[in-house]
């Protein structure tokens, strides 16, 4: 079993040295591609470099960096030589310092695009990083010392989602990483001759560990466009690009999978290597599930995992019973139970039985040892289990199901809506794009619940014409949403999550 990162590239460097381990497609260039044997001098070079540039046998080394092949050197360089800190380069330079400075960073390397947030940065030395960085590390390409990562060290501190206060910090370790590229190599059924896309951001743990770690442990190949998904260019081409390169599996949030649907799949085009999509980060939709699947004939796996976890906590199986709207079974190595809990004692009060609602606690090599501030950890952790924050339930086939997030509960008058349900029903409208549900305030009741909708192109669908499909709906009639507001594009995160937080004040000032 690999103890690190290192240990899976050396291994890869041993059976094939010369594979591209990257098939870089930049903005404005021709594709580039680097071999196991280059990108492994490089990982080493700039461990050393950063070594000598902080002064520090264990530095922590922040980076605020669009999807790069610079960015996957500095990545994996940094926990070679010390721990690595990845930062949203979207936020701004106040909350990139806050990070730096709860981590402790010895330097940030920040994107030439960012490099105007370069001097409001107190909290590290910057170093702006330009396209042509990797010549500054020719000269430390001969690297005399053994560096090895141990298994318990922290690899990297990861911050979690949200535009405003301080995200929390989550320390992974080596192990962590490991045991959560094994367990998805596992289920993925993975091997060598995979061709991974990572159009995921570089700072989110699925891009680090899903497509990037598991293809470096199976010694596969990884087509990496500039600026991920982002890329529009890339986007508009993506088909073209999984045929050209023959890719077999990518990750993937709902909002990707919906606007993929804009881009029919053309007569002939032969898209027969590819294998999985995968679906996580939110829940998705039934109807973008079957609507997707029946566009393109591709198989869609979806799953959950989290920050916290490394990655995956559950993936639903790549032969067998799929079951549409579950994010699957735990992952091997992983333990999931639902459960009631008093969070104020910190105290499990009753296991759920089969198909009840609970909160959903896990276990296992993939899941962190706790936050990095120690106030961070209250209330979440219940006799070694983490409380992930999630409610859903366990079917009798050991199916994982998500019913929401307990904070995203709408109660009104004491009625109990679950947002996802509404999302649902708006989703059956084929004139529907997106969609998403939201509580907002009222003096009388509480909450109400309020529909966001983004249209398809070309769509003359009334908000009173909606409400009317609704009604005629499964939906119990507190469910209806209070208001209809039809929204041209929705606030995401930087990983491309509807950012609902955003979309409550709307509601409320609406």
């Amino acid at each position: 079993m690999f103890k690190s990162f290192l240990d899976a590239v050396v291994e890869a460097v041993k059976n094939h040295p010369e594979k591209a381990a990257f098939i870089y497609l930049p903005e404005s260039n021709e594709q580039e591609i680097l071999s196991y044997s280059k990108f492994l001098q490089l990982v080493l070079a700039f461990a050393k470099y950063a070594k000598k540039l902080t002064g520090k046998a264990n530095p922590t080394i922040s980076f605020a960096m669009d999807n790069s092949l610079n960015t996957q050197v500095i990545l994996w360089g940094s926990q070679v030589t010390g721990s690595a800190n990845p930062v949203n380069p979207f936020l701004s330079a106040a909350q990139i310092d806050d990070i730096i400075c709860a981590c402790n960073a010895d330097v940030l390397f920040l994107d030439e695009k960012y490099k105007d947030k370069g001097n409001q940065i107190n909290g590290a030395p910057v170093i702006i990083v330009e396209r042509e960085f990797s010549r500054i590390l020719e000269e430390y390409i001969d690297f005399p010392e053994q560096l090895v990562g141990e298994p318990n060290k922290i690899a990297a501190y990861f911050h979690t989602g949200g535009t405003t206060g301080l995200p929390k910090i989550v320390p992974l370790s080596h192990q962590n990483s490991i045991a959560n590229s094994l367990m998805m190599k596992k289920a993925l059924n993975s091997n060598s001759d995979d061709v991974f896309l990572c159009g995921l951001p570089l700072f989110h743990v699925n891009a680090i560990h899903i497509t990037s770690l598991v293809p470096f442990s199976t010694g596969s190949t990884i087509v990496l466009p500039e600026s991920g998904f982002r890329n529009k260019a890339f986007f508009a081409n993506f088909w073209n690009v999984v045929e050209r390169h023959r890719v077999s599996l990518f990750s993937s949030v709902p909002t990707i999978l919906t606007d993929l649907l804009s881009l029919p799949v053309t007569a002939g085009q032969d898209l027969s290597s590819l294998r999985y999509a995968i679906a996580g980060a939110a829940p998705l939709s039934i109807e973008v599930f079957n609507r997707f699947e029946r566009m393109t004939g591709l198989k869609i796996l979806e799953g959950y995992g989290l920050t916290e976890s490394t990655c995956a906590v559950c993936c639903n199986p790549i032969s067998g019973a799929r079951k549409v709207g579950s994010v699957g079974l735990p992952t091997w190595g992983c333990d999931v139970r639902i459960a009631k809990v008093n969070k104020e004692l910190c105290q499990i009060v009753n296991e759920c039985s089969t198909d009840e609602v609970g909160h959903i606690l896990i276990k296992g090599p993939n899941v962190f040892s706790g936050y990095l501030r120690q106030e961070d950890n209250d209330g979440v952790w219940f006799d070694g289990w983490f409380d992930t924050g999630d409610l859903g339930c366990v079917d009798a086939d050991g199916f994982l199901w998500l019913t929401g997030r307990s904070k995203d509960i709408i109660i009104r008058g004491g009625h109990h809506i679950d947002p996802k349900i509404v999302e649902e029903a708006l989703y059956k409208h084929p004139d529907v794009k997106i969609a998403a549900c939201v509580g907002r305030p009222d003096k009388r009741l509480g909450e109400v619940p309020v529909g966001f909708v983004s249209l398809n192109d070309e769509s003359n669908l009334t908000a009173p014409e909606l409400r009317i499909f609704l009604k005629k709906s499964d939906l119990e009639k507190a469910s209806i949403p209070a208001e209809i507001v039809f929204i041209k594009q929705f606030p995401l995160t930087a990983v491309g999550k509807i950012y609902k937080p955003e979309l409550r004040k709307i509601a409320s000032e609406s």
